[in-house]
């Protein structure tokens, strides 16, 4: 699915991503961890050809990046002002060039109150985006990206602002989704969930410390590399 090959990526002068190079075949979850700073953001974006990259190369095969894949950064890149209802945001997502001038919100009510249940909030879908909470925003992000059944989910720390129950939930649609064929990246910063969360685990602080299955990569001499001295799992 995915072949990234020796990709650097450079902020002003400053070097974000060094020489990362790996295969993901999809088809699982695959976790990206490393400390704040580390490039896991900037690694999302430059795969998906939303950063240029200083050196290297992103094969996608079998996909289309434009076409198959949902994207859901953190919360902070939303403008939380834009003047839209819970139901119109997610419905957007639908909208595309071919369906512009033609679009009809009738055809999609039922697939949009659909995913709005999923997340569980049907009931503020009138609501203005900005009333939400934080936890409700990354609930809708979800629903926006779920709505459009893509191949491939890119999540970037998805479960900030959520509490424990609801990332159970969210989780367990994430495992269904990928049961049903889907593929999953996803940004990850909580370690003692990795073991129970990801199929394969990519470890990361701007050069790449490990990547691999999770059994085989998540252990104290990788995130030893990847974290220093600050950590305090019992491995």
């Amino acid at each position: 699915m995915l072949n990234v090959t020796n990709l650097s990526v450079c902020y002003t002068t400053e070097k974000v991503l060094k020489d990362i190079s790996f295969n993901f075949a999809g088809g699982s979850i695959l976790g990206i961890i490393g400390p704040n700073g580390s490039g896991k953001s900037t690694l999302l974006k430059s795969i998906l050809g939303l950063k240029n990259s200083n050196k290297g190369s992103v094969i996608w095969k079998e996909i289309s990046p434009k076409l198959d894949i949902a994207y859901v950064p953190q919360q902070s890149e939303y403008d939380w002002e834009f003047p839209s209802s819970v139901y119109d945001l997610v419905e957007n997502a639908l909208i595309t060039t071919k369906n512009f001038w033609r679009f009809n919100s009738s055809n999609f009510r039922v697939q949009v109150d659909s995913v709005l249940k999923q997340f569980n909030i049907y009931d503020l879908r009138n609501r203005h985006i900005s009333m939400l909470s934080g936890g409700q925003k990354q609930r809708l992000l979800l629903a926006r990206a779920f709505v459009l059944n893509p191949k491939l989910l890119i999540l970037d720390e998805p479960f900030n602002a959520i509490d424990h129950s609801s990332e159970q939930n969210i989780f367990n649609m994430l495992k269904e989704y990928v049961k049903n064929g889907g593929t999953v990246i996803m940004v990850h910063h909580n370690l003692n969930s990795v073991l129970d969360y990801f199929d394969e685990l990519l470890i990361l602080n701007k050069s790449l410390v490990a990547f691999g299955t999770t059994d085989n990569v998540f252990n104290k001499s990788n995130l030893l590399k990847a974290y220093g001295s600050n950590i305090f799992l019992d491995l």
